[in-house]
């Protein structure tokens, strides 16, 4: 208590802050107020009477905060993107010629059937739609709500690398691995932040031009 009462009486960041003092000392009926009181504070005192929870001889207050990490509130989502590579666009293209999507879809679904133009739209689309679903491969990705813009594939195979070399017990291999996700870490959030305050500085100024038009006009 003679420290924290220095502290109150030299540094002026103690001014304006609130004092939790937990002393067993205090709890008893003869001790006086005056013991743990500071200058220039207002002390509120318990209930000495009340009575003490179970078989302990002292009371406990278990505090829980009422915030939650952003990763706990959700469940993570599991969203199936497609991959769109060269070889993938050459197997839709081949695929495509190999149905002869402008004669034979027209003599099957086309007017020529007796379809109107609605269904031979959405025949069209449907089968466009069968051709991606086997020509290009899905990949599987779980998404996590706390997952920032800048966290790449490259990023995620590093660290996936990194956790390899974690689990296999190499020291060596893991302090590299370790640096190597440390590092395009750090450059992929600074290419982020410039990129974010560029197009702030963007922004900003065609705000400021804005009004010049005007006037001008």
């Amino acid at each position: 208590m003679d420290e924290l009462r220095s502290l109150v009486a030299k540094d002026n960041d103690f001014h304006s802050t609130s004092v939790f003092a937990f002393v067993e000392t205090h709890l008893s009926p003869l001790v006086p107020d005056e013991t743990v009181e500071l200058e220039g504070f207002s002390m509120f005192r318990a209930d000495r009477d009340f009575e003490l929870l179970g078989n302990s001889d002292h009371d406990l207050i278990h505090l829980v905060p009422r915030y939650r990490q952003r990763l706990k509130l959700s469940k993570p989502v599991v969203r199936r993107v497609k991959v769109w590579s060269s070889e993938a666009r050459e197997r839709l293209s081949a695929w495509l010629e190999r149905a002869g999507c402008d004669q034979g879809l027209m003599e099957w679904a086309g007017p020529e059937a007796g379809n109107n133009l609605d269904e031979y739209t959405d025949t069209v689309i449907s089968f466009i739609s069968f051709c991606e679903e086997v020509c290009v491969p899905v990949r599987t990705r779980k998404i996590y709500n706390n997952d920032k813009p800048w966290f790449t594939a490259q990023l995620r195979r590093l660290r996936s690398e990194k956790e390899e070399a974690r689990r296999s017990g190499d020291k060596d291999r893991f302090k590299e691995a370790k640096y190597r996700f440390a590092k395009a870490a750090k450059e992929a959030n600074t290419a982020s932040q410039r990129n974010c305050s560029s197009s702030s500085l963007r922004e900003s100024r065609l705000r400021l031009e804005r009004p010049q038009n005007n006037n001008q006009l």
